[in-house]
């Protein structure tokens, strides 16, 4: 949906809490892009998306989502919902940061 079909939804009486919001769609959005990423490179998807400039904004978009849960888990306020969670863990989103790698076979 673009931000006018958002409105003119919004202006046609969504109740506020059924109000579609640019965050959630972008989010959306990027969570298909990521879904499309994993399928294509598979679960070490972490490792090759750092490599690729061309994926920039959608690593950006992985690294928010571990803060948000890192702060999920220190009771801090945070955007993620329990829907977000399931969906990233459904195609296997490492949610803590990256452990260091061993250069050992």
């Amino acid at each position: 949906l673009t931000e006018q079909q958002i409105k003119l939804l919004n202006d046609v009486g969504f109740k506020q809490d059924q109000q579609i919001s640019k965050h959630t769609i972008s989010w959306n959005e990027r969570y298909e892009e990521l879904k499309g990423y994993v399928k294509k490179f598979g679960p070490a998807f972490f490792l090759t998306i750092k490599e690729d400039t061309r994926y920039t904004s959608l690593l950006r978009w992985v690294y928010f989502n571990k803060r948000q849960y890192k702060k999920m888990e220190c009771g801090e306020r945070n955007s993620l919902t329990k829907e977000r969670i399931s969906l990233l863990n459904e195609i296997g989103f490492q949610w803590k940061l990256e452990e260091k790698l061993s250069w050992d076979g």
